[in-house]
Protein backbone atom coordinates (compact mmCIF):
# COMPACT_ATOMS: atom_id res chain seq x y z
CA UNK A 1 0.00 0.00 0.00
CA UNK A 2 1.02 3.26 -0.21
CA UNK A 3 0.74 5.91 1.78
CA UNK A 4 0.71 8.94 -0.40
CA UNK A 5 -2.59 9.44 -1.40
CA UNK A 6 -3.26 10.38 -5.35
CA UNK A 7 -3.72 13.87 -5.83
CA UNK A 8 -6.48 14.34 -8.45
CA UNK A 9 -5.18 15.92 -11.70
CA UNK A 10 -5.52 19.50 -11.60
CA UNK A 11 -8.85 20.73 -13.68
CA UNK A 12 -7.86 23.50 -15.74
CA UNK A 13 -9.68 26.72 -14.88
CA UNK A 14 -12.99 27.27 -16.74
CA UNK A 15 -12.69 29.99 -19.55
CA UNK A 16 -14.42 33.23 -18.43
CA UNK A 17 -17.57 33.82 -20.81
CA UNK A 18 -19.49 37.01 -21.91
CA UNK A 19 -23.33 38.00 -21.58
CA UNK A 20 -23.04 36.43 -25.82
CA UNK A 21 -21.69 33.01 -24.37
CA UNK A 22 -18.30 33.09 -26.35
CA UNK A 23 -14.96 32.72 -24.58
CA UNK A 24 -13.30 36.17 -23.52
CA UNK A 25 -9.59 35.62 -24.70
CA UNK A 26 -8.45 39.39 -23.86
CA UNK A 27 -9.78 42.02 -21.97
CA UNK A 28 -8.35 45.30 -22.52
CA UNK A 29 -6.68 47.04 -19.12
CA UNK A 30 -8.33 50.33 -20.18
CA UNK A 31 -11.58 49.72 -22.42
CA UNK A 32 -13.90 50.92 -19.50
CA UNK A 33 -11.67 54.19 -18.99
CA UNK A 34 -11.62 54.65 -23.35
CA UNK A 35 -15.33 54.45 -23.25
CA UNK A 36 -16.08 56.58 -20.47
CA UNK A 37 -13.93 59.28 -21.69
CA UNK A 38 -15.42 59.05 -25.38
CA UNK A 39 -18.55 59.82 -23.61
CA UNK A 40 -17.67 62.66 -21.62
CA UNK A 41 -16.08 64.13 -24.59
CA UNK A 42 -19.02 63.91 -26.98
CA UNK A 43 -21.33 64.96 -24.27
CA UNK A 44 -18.80 68.00 -23.52
CA UNK A 45 -18.53 69.16 -26.93
CA UNK A 46 -22.08 68.64 -27.62
CA UNK A 47 -23.18 71.08 -24.83
CA UNK A 48 -20.16 73.06 -26.12
CA UNK A 49 -21.73 73.59 -29.36
CA UNK A 50 -25.60 73.86 -28.48
CA UNK A 51 -24.57 76.55 -25.92
CA UNK A 52 -22.27 78.82 -28.33
CA UNK A 53 -25.06 81.10 -29.54
CA UNK A 54 -26.46 81.80 -25.74
CA UNK A 55 -23.19 82.52 -25.00
CA UNK A 56 -23.29 85.24 -27.80
CA UNK A 57 -25.82 86.76 -26.18
CA UNK A 58 -24.84 86.31 -22.18
CA UNK A 59 -21.41 87.93 -22.72
CA UNK A 60 -20.93 91.38 -21.27
CA UNK A 61 -22.06 94.31 -23.62
CA UNK A 62 -18.47 95.84 -23.92
CA UNK A 63 -17.23 92.83 -26.07
CA UNK A 64 -17.35 93.36 -30.04
CA UNK A 65 -19.58 91.19 -31.43
CA UNK A 66 -17.07 89.85 -33.76
CA UNK A 67 -14.80 89.28 -30.79
CA UNK A 68 -17.75 87.25 -29.25
CA UNK A 69 -18.04 85.19 -32.21
CA UNK A 70 -14.24 84.75 -32.20
CA UNK A 71 -14.55 83.35 -28.86
CA UNK A 72 -17.36 80.80 -29.27
CA UNK A 73 -16.18 79.68 -32.34
CA UNK A 74 -12.36 78.76 -31.03
CA UNK A 75 -14.00 77.60 -28.09
CA UNK A 76 -16.31 74.84 -30.35
CA UNK A 77 -13.51 74.24 -32.76
CA UNK A 78 -11.26 73.36 -29.92
CA UNK A 79 -14.22 71.02 -28.81
CA UNK A 80 -14.40 69.35 -32.10
CA UNK A 81 -10.78 68.89 -32.79
CA UNK A 82 -10.09 67.09 -28.83
CA UNK A 83 -12.66 64.80 -29.60
CA UNK A 84 -12.31 64.14 -33.02
CA UNK A 85 -8.14 63.37 -32.04
CA UNK A 86 -9.43 61.31 -29.39
CA UNK A 87 -11.77 59.32 -31.32
CA UNK A 88 -9.37 58.79 -34.31
CA UNK A 89 -6.57 57.79 -31.61
CA UNK A 90 -8.72 55.49 -29.32
CA UNK A 91 -11.15 54.14 -32.55
CA UNK A 92 -9.33 50.74 -32.97
CA UNK A 93 -8.86 50.13 -29.33
CA UNK A 94 -10.05 46.86 -28.84
CA UNK A 95 -11.97 46.01 -25.49
CA UNK A 96 -12.19 42.59 -25.56
CA UNK A 97 -11.76 39.47 -28.00
CA UNK A 98 -13.79 36.52 -27.70
CA UNK A 99 -14.42 33.66 -29.73
CA UNK A 100 -17.11 30.58 -29.91
CA UNK A 101 -16.48 27.63 -27.21
CA UNK A 102 -15.93 25.61 -30.27
CA UNK A 103 -13.17 27.14 -32.15
CA UNK A 104 -11.82 28.15 -27.83
CA UNK A 105 -12.24 23.96 -27.56
CA UNK A 106 -9.20 23.56 -30.05
CA UNK A 107 -6.86 24.44 -28.05
CA UNK A 108 -8.40 23.69 -24.32
CA UNK A 109 -7.48 19.64 -25.13
CA UNK A 110 -3.85 19.59 -25.91
CA UNK A 111 -1.83 19.93 -22.32
CA UNK A 112 -0.25 22.80 -20.94
CA UNK A 113 3.00 21.75 -22.28
CA UNK A 114 1.47 21.01 -25.60
CA UNK A 115 -0.01 24.56 -25.88
CA UNK A 116 2.48 26.03 -27.75
CA UNK A 117 3.34 23.77 -30.02
CA UNK A 118 -0.54 22.81 -31.08
CA UNK A 119 -1.09 26.31 -31.46
CA UNK A 120 2.32 26.62 -33.75
CA UNK A 121 1.33 23.87 -36.06
CA UNK A 122 -2.34 25.78 -36.50
CA UNK A 123 -1.58 27.46 -39.83
CA UNK A 124 -3.10 28.47 -43.09
CA UNK A 125 -6.29 26.44 -43.57
CA UNK A 126 -7.64 25.45 -39.51
CA UNK A 127 -6.38 29.10 -38.92
CA UNK A 128 -9.29 30.67 -41.47
CA UNK A 129 -11.18 28.69 -39.24
CA UNK A 130 -11.42 29.98 -36.14
CA UNK A 131 -13.39 33.39 -36.16
CA UNK A 132 -12.96 35.84 -33.48
CA UNK A 133 -14.75 38.75 -32.11
CA UNK A 134 -13.13 42.49 -31.67
CA UNK A 135 -14.96 44.65 -29.41
CA UNK A 136 -14.11 48.65 -30.13
CA UNK A 137 -16.21 51.95 -29.24
CA UNK A 138 -17.60 54.51 -31.45
CA UNK A 139 -17.63 57.76 -31.21
CA UNK A 140 -20.53 58.10 -28.78
CA UNK A 141 -18.80 55.28 -26.24
CA UNK A 142 -21.32 52.39 -27.74
CA UNK A 143 -19.74 48.95 -28.39
CA UNK A 144 -19.29 48.03 -31.51
CA UNK A 145 -18.40 44.31 -32.81
CA UNK A 146 -16.34 43.15 -35.48
CA UNK A 147 -16.44 39.57 -36.30
CA UNK A 148 -14.35 38.19 -38.32
CA UNK A 149 -12.15 34.88 -39.74
CA UNK A 150 -8.30 35.17 -38.13
CA UNK A 151 -6.73 34.69 -41.49
CA UNK A 152 -8.44 38.08 -42.97
CA UNK A 153 -6.15 39.79 -39.93
CA UNK A 154 -3.63 41.66 -41.94
CA UNK A 155 -0.57 43.41 -39.83
CA UNK A 156 1.22 46.48 -41.03
CA UNK A 157 4.86 46.60 -42.65
CA UNK A 158 5.93 49.08 -40.03
CA UNK A 159 5.25 49.69 -36.52
CA UNK A 160 2.80 52.73 -36.00
CA UNK A 161 1.11 54.31 -33.24
CA UNK A 162 -1.87 52.33 -31.76
CA UNK A 163 -2.46 49.68 -34.58
CA UNK A 164 -1.65 46.10 -34.00
CA UNK A 165 -3.31 44.99 -37.14
CA UNK A 166 -5.52 45.70 -39.93
CA UNK A 167 -9.27 43.55 -40.92
CA UNK A 168 -9.56 45.57 -44.23
CA UNK A 169 -9.19 48.51 -43.99
CA UNK A 170 -9.68 49.48 -40.14
CA UNK A 171 -7.10 49.62 -37.40
CA UNK A 172 -7.51 47.69 -34.07
CA UNK A 173 -5.31 47.75 -31.55
CA UNK A 174 -4.30 45.35 -28.28
CA UNK A 175 -2.03 45.16 -26.08
CA UNK A 176 1.16 42.86 -26.79
CA UNK A 177 2.24 42.47 -23.66
CA UNK A 178 -1.00 40.71 -22.56
CA UNK A 179 -1.53 38.52 -25.66
CA UNK A 180 1.75 36.74 -23.71
CA UNK A 181 -0.20 35.72 -21.33
CA UNK A 182 -2.72 33.39 -23.55
CA UNK A 183 -1.12 30.50 -25.26
CA UNK A 184 -4.26 31.03 -27.47
CA UNK A 185 -3.56 34.86 -28.90
CA UNK A 186 -0.49 33.85 -28.97
CA UNK A 187 -0.79 31.40 -31.82
CA UNK A 188 -3.60 33.55 -33.48
CA UNK A 189 -1.77 37.02 -33.38
CA UNK A 190 2.07 35.72 -33.45
CA UNK A 191 3.42 38.77 -34.91
CA UNK A 192 2.45 40.78 -31.86
CA UNK A 193 4.76 39.35 -30.02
Amino acid sequence: TDSKQRQPAEQPAAPALDSKGQVVLYESPFGRAVRNLKMVSITSTTLTIISAPVSLFWSPAEIATAGKIAMVSTMSMFAVLTTSVLHLVTRGYVRSVTCSPNDASLFVDASEQDKHSAIAGHHSSDKADITITLQTVNLIGQSVFTTTPISKVVYPPQDKLFVSFYVGDRPFFVHPELLRQSPILCGLFPRLL
